[in-house]
């Protein structure tokens, strides 16, 4: 995003009012202009800092709010502007978005536990700061969190179920190298799964489908992708998986696990790709959206591969 310069004259007419409050008391104070960059939007932020030393014959800042209006310095400052609400000589605004999950403003908190606000302040440095807060500040009427981040609690308490991996061969069937070896789990658990958060009147409802599969062969191979569940082997077509994996190396290298020579496996896990919808109802500021995929592991299946070793005889 490109900067912005942007000139607040908000706190400078708050200077102009205690000015005129106060007739030469200002010229003891000093008045400053700070510009600062917001490090997730890139908008340069320019406001006229003041003194927060209360000129002579006036009240001691105050926070303000509420009917009785807001002061700072002893002049009266708009309670809400673009820059938010007022609360102690700061402006505090909702981010919107908020932050992803693990974002170091969270502080160890988690998407819907309270909200991340930005901070730009009446004295200096003026910010902008990023703060954590559980509840909104002093004054400011109820803000509801974004659907988005609503969402991302929804999302946390969906059951996923732990597919298990499947395989024509197995510990104890194998399969051979060179020839293709099928790969799937249960169809009964492919289906989508749901979810519902809700802060005040604002809720939300996450739907996770599955679309496809990834499958870690054990051997080093890339992973293999597959749009949907696989199926189960087919004897009529035993070289046609629609998911599957053709092994070029044996596991007669790997570790022993068992008491005989052969019991030697490649691990293979798979993993379940899921798309999140969700769809807000009540008071909603979005009527729906998406989170980014999840992927569910399954469990793990061991597969020995043997490999066979073909001698030509001369007649």
């Amino acid at each position: 995003m490109s900067r912005v310069g942007r000139l607040f004259v908000l706190a400078a007419a708050v200077v102009a009012t205690a000015a005129a409050a106060a007739v030469g008391a200002v010229a003891a104070h000093a008045d400053t202009q700070q510009c600062t960059t917001d490090p997730y939007t890139g908008v340069v932020t320019c406001i006229v800092v003041r003194d927060p030393t209360p000129p002579p014959g006036s009240s001691a800042p105050s926070s303000g709010g509420g009917p009785t209006g807001c002061t700072w310095a002893g002049a009266a400052v708009p309670c809400s502007t673009d820059l938010g609400w007022f609360s102690n000589g700061c402006y505090w605004q909702a981010m919107s978005p908020q932050p992803a999950a693990g974002d170091p403003a969270w502080q160890g908190h988690s998407p819907g536990e309270g909200m991340i606000y930005r901070k730009y302040c009446m004295y200096d440095p003026p910010g902008p700061y990023y703060i954590w807060s559980a509840d909104p500040p002093p004054g400011a009427p109820a803000t509801l969190p974004p659907a988005a981040t609503v969402a991302l609690r929804a999302e946390a308490q969906l059951a996923l179920p732990t597919l298990r991996a499947q395989s024509n061969a197995s510990a104890a069937a194998a399969t051979y190298v060179a020839v293709p070896t099928w790969l799937w789990v249960d169809p009964a658990g492919w289906h989508p799964l749901s979810a519902s958060a809700s802060v005040g009147t604002r809720a939300v409802t996450v739907t996770a489908t599955p679309v496809a599969t990834l499958w870690n062969t054990g051997d080093g191979s890339a992973p293999v992708r597959c749009a949907g569940p696989g199926a189960a082997f087919d004897p009529a077509r035993p070289y046609d998986p629609p998911c599957g994996h053709t092994y070029r190396t044996s596991s007669a290298r790997q570790p022993q696990t068992g008491p005989a020579p052969n019991d030697r496996y490649f691990t293979v896990r798979g993993s379940v790709v899921f798309a999140i919808h969700w769809v807000c109802s009540g008071d909603c500021d979005q009527a729906s959206g998406d989170l980014a995929d999840m992927t569910w592991g399954t469990t793990a299946m061991p597969l020995r591969v043997f490999e066979v070793q073909t001698v030509v005889v001369n007649h």
